[in-house]
């Protein structure tokens, strides 16, 4: 069996989720078919330190440790103060990236590349903000870089779109993808509750983050967009190019009022082509009349494109709580499968 070294910047909810996914009986054939041992080389944390083990941690030890445990008592290597330092520390073939979306990370990328790791992520912003400087970067190097799992909870048919020569020509894209805030809405007209009242509610049952901003007032799905439109569509968009207005000033009459006339209101991203063919982009609340998003209710996500052959959607229902995080898990291992099988 060959083995592949893998070390992890973070010991949160994907991560922890990508070690329980790893136990269960599809990876593990997936990984038995290809003839490949992925081993845990490492793990460094903000607050709760890092450990180093060439030989290998066990999977069953970190999950002990979980989001609240001290890392550290793991550690069989060198002490490091950083990512940076420990990036340059640990012997690994991949890095996964699975710090928040408010820590940049485009460094530790970079680093990772320099030092001939391939890089997979989960956080958005990098990708968002450096798209095609990272790609250029692990060009460089020699190395890959996979980011499915940023968008769609790592819906698994991404590759078949990252991966693709011939991509179908895209000339709008129209996106929910934000779940938080399609939970909060739908919670409004079924609850008669406010914006205010929904969203603690969906905080409440752990939806919504203690500081929802990112996902109520857009830019969760600013982030994702721009990463759909740069991939799918050729655009050479950042986030600050994309006008977006979030779901606070929405009221549960406008909601009762598309409902009643058989519509929703959705927060909506769009991307489309004008006549020049340079990609454009914008998020804001939309009534939408297309039966594919107004019956999107709850956690429900999706995209719908636009193309001179025919328009088509892809749905995720993924409801929340585990089976959310998991889909994340799956879209970070198919990144990780995708990278051992050019190695």
């Amino acid at each position: 069996m060959k083995k592949i070294r893998l070390a992890i910047l973070g010991l949160g909810n994907v991560p922890l989720a990508v070690l329980r996914y790893m136990q269960e009986e599809a990876p593990k054939r997936a990984l038995k078919e290809l003839g490949v041992e992925l081993v845990i080389t490492g793990v460094t944390t903000g607050r709760r330190g890092n450990a180093i083990n060439g030989e290998g941690i066990p999977l069953g030890d970190l999950e002990k440790v979980g989001k609240e445990g001290t890392v550290s008592t793991l550690n069989k290597g060198s002490e490091t103060k950083n990512n940076l330092e420990f990036i340059q520390a640990v012997p690994a073939d991949i890095l996964l990236v699975s710090t928040p979306a408010n820590v940049p990370s485009v460094e530790e990328i970079r680093a990772a590349f320099a030092r001939g790791m391939s890089a997979v992520t989960s956080n958005k912003t990098p990708v968002a903000n450096h798209f095609q400087e990272l790609l250029d970067g692990a060009k460089e190097h020699g190395v890959q870089f996979r980011f499915g799992a940023t968008v769609l909870a790592g819906y698994p048919p991404w590759g078949q779109f990252f991966e693709s020569i011939t991509k179908p020509e895209i000339t709008e894209m129209q996106i929910v993808v934000n779940a938080t805030s399609n939970q909060i809405l739908t919670m409004m007209l079924e609850e008669g509750k406010s914006f205010d009242e929904g969203a603690a509610k969906a905080q409440e049952l752990g939806i919504a983050e203690r500081d929802p901003s990112d996902d109520v007032d857009g830019y969760d799905t600013q982030k994702k967009l721009v990463i759909l439109a740069n991939v799918l569509m050729g655009a050479n968009l950042k986030p600050a190019d994309v006008p977006t207005t979030g779901i606070r000033d929405i009221a549960l009459e406008e909601l009762q009022k598309a409902h009643q006339a058989g519509k929703w209101v959705q927060l909506l991203g769009r991307a489309w082509k004008n006549d020049q063919g340079k990609v454009l982009a914008e998020i804001k609340p939309v009534e939408v009349d297309n039966p594919f998003f107004v019956g999107m209710r709850g956690t429900s996500m999706g995209i719908y494109f636009v193309t001179p052959a025919a328009n088509f959607g892809i749905r995720l229902d993924i409801s929340q709580g585990e089976r959310a995080i998991i889909a994340t898990a799956a879209g970070v291992f198919e990144d990780l499968l995708s990278i051992i099988k050019e190695q």
